[in-house]
């Protein structure tokens, strides 16, 4: 700023209200502004953004609390990154790896005005206390959840995990599998619960269910999750995976044992990422409705930092299952 004074030959005092966009409030005259505006420019000038921020007392920025970068999530943060840009908001992610202690430190780090608000991707451990705890007095921090109804007192954006399992099941009942099983996940998960009851009422075997030990499971956890559900007998005829990363570890896991897709064994997945097209057969999967989720979330987050939602909104965002050649008979 005092380069584009000395430059320009304005006091610094003039040069900041013009690069402030204050100079109208204070009288200074269009000729003066446009020389400095010019002088600036030519000196590549771009004010501090903290310093910006400090004055207006916003940011423009979202943090985006992520637990782990697998396949899965990845598109959902492509789409809300994309969003926001399209609403001059930027995207700041906080990534966890899963520990709770490094959770509680970004949401306490959020705090201090480097972002308006903050939208939270899944949950883990205790998640839901820290976030009951920091969208109030004295943290106030501005929270939008993604990834299930935590707490009535938390704004959020969901699917209906239910409805994953069900969806999922019934498919596999209309196309005539007489037995099933569910791969990955963990224990009480919704979706499994959607599955079982829809094959309940149907009358249908109770579904096989393998957990991952890990609540992020790696690649290699997955392998063998899959290998052990292959060698614990017999094989059902329909199978819900978790997620399409360990669906396709398990087209990957059949093939090699002779087991044929979908004629033995049908298979679906669930989030319907880019991968869906590649495997072999391409696998059907539940899509979560990602470009949605995150026009809605975006929506939602600027209402929550303007202060204009006065009461807890959650919202459920519509889902599908998109048939392919993994569960096509």
């Amino acid at each position: 700023m005092h380069k584009v004074a000395k430059a320009s030959g304005f006091a610094a005092s003039t040069v900041s209200m013009v690069l402030s966009g204050k100079a109208d409030d204070v009288g200074i005259r269009p000729a003066t502004q446009l020389k400095i505006m010019q002088v600036a420019e030519e000196l590549g000038y771009v004010p501090q953004k903290k310093a910006k921020d400090l004055f207006f007392g916003k940011s423009d920025s979202i943090g985006l609390v992520v637990h782990i970068l697998a396949p899965f999530i990845l598109p959902l943060v492509r789409d809300l990154i994309r969003e926001a840009r399209s609403n001059n908001l930027e995207i700041t992610p906080y990534i966890t790896n899963g520990d709770p202690a490094m959770e509680e430190y970004y949401l306490d780090l959020m705090r201090d005005g480097r972002v308006d608000a903050a939208i939270t991707l899944a949950s883990i451990d205790g998640s839901i206390e820290r976030y009951r705890k920091y969208s109030n007095p004295p943290y106030n921090l501005k929270l939008l959840h993604y990834g299930g109804r935590l707490h009535s007192e938390l704004h959020s954006i969901s699917h209906n995990s239910i409805k994953v399992g069900r969806l999922a099941a019934r498919h596999l009942v209309d196309i005539g599998c007489r037995s099933f099983g569910f791969l990955g996940g963990y224990n009480e998960l919704p979706a499994v619960k959607g599955f079982t009851d829809y094959l309940r009422a149907c009358n249908q075997a109770e579904p096989q269910v393998f957990f991952s030990k890990s609540p992020l499971p790696n690649i290699e956890q997955k392998v063998e999750l899959a290998r052990k559900f292959i060698r614990s007998g017999s094989i059902p005829e329909g199978v819900l995976a978790y997620n399409d990363s360990q669906a396709a570890i398990l087209l990957a896991e059949l093939s090699r044992n002779g087991i044929k897709v979908p004629d033995d064994v049908a298979v679906i997945g669930c989030d319907n990422i880019e991968i869906c097209g590649c495997t072999y057969p391409q696998l059907s999967s539940i899509d979560l409705n990602n470009a949605l989720i995150a026009k809605t979330a975006i929506k939602m987050i600027r209402k929550i930092i303007e202060g204009s939602i006065n009461e807890t909104v959650q919202v459920e965002v519509p889902i599908s299952l998109v048939i392919r050649e993994s569960s096509q008979r």
